[in-house]
């Protein structure tokens, strides 16, 4: 099934009857990913709600980089034209983020939040990360320079990829903007 929030064509399936349940997919996932849970859910009674985050599975892709405020307005907007209320949100890494973004802005009465590896949560810097973080602003530092500025789309993936091991990122190049956006945002508190 599909809905349109925001000129975004949005793609979801709902199984079964009972309490509703919203299953949010991690960075790169679909509601494919959630089916088996879902499924199972289902047999225990719940009304599980599956839905594509825009940019993944069958859903459109945002025309700009969305941030997780994005993110959340739209599933805010999605549970309201399915009549949704008082769900238990499901969320599991970049859509546990989401779920903390909707359960945070109080816009949703959420009857439950389950998160599972959830992104989101920042822990204190460590050295490594420091490294890391100043190794980047070198390669970028790169671009500036005109003949190696050619380079740094190469170096730049180089960097993701193989040193950091960040294939979300390089895996979904097209949203690349969405994914800086939403992995800088802290939601500890």
């Amino acid at each position: 099934m599909f809905t349109t929030i925001r000129s975004l064509k949005i793609s979801y399936e709902v199984l079964g009857e009972g309490e509703p349940i919203l299953l949010l997919h991690g960075w790169g996932g679909s509601l494919e990913s959630m089916k088996a849970l879902g499924s199972r859910l289902k047999d225990q009674g719940f009304k599980v709600i599956l839905v594509d985050l825009p940019g993944f599975g069958k859903s459109d892709k945002p025309r700009e980089a969305f941030w997780l405020e994005d993110y959340a307005q739209i599933i805010e907007e999605f549970l309201k034209q399915l009549e949704i209320e008082n769900p238990v949100l499901f969320g599991h890494s970049f859509g546990g983020a989401i779920s903390i973004k909707i359960t945070t802005r109080k816009n949703v009465k959420v009857k439950k939040l389950i998160l599972c590896n959830s992104s989101g949560i920042r822990l204190p810097k460590e050295k490594k990360q420091k490294v890391v973080g100043k190794v980047a602003k070198i390669v970028k530092a790169f671009a500036r320079i005109p003949l190696l500025g050619r380079l740094y789309p190469y170096l730049r993936k180089f960097f993701y990829y193989y040193i950091l091991g960040e294939r979300d990122y390089i895996d979904h190049q097209e949203i690349a903007g969405t994914f800086e956006k939403v992995i800088v945002e802290d939601l500890t508190e």
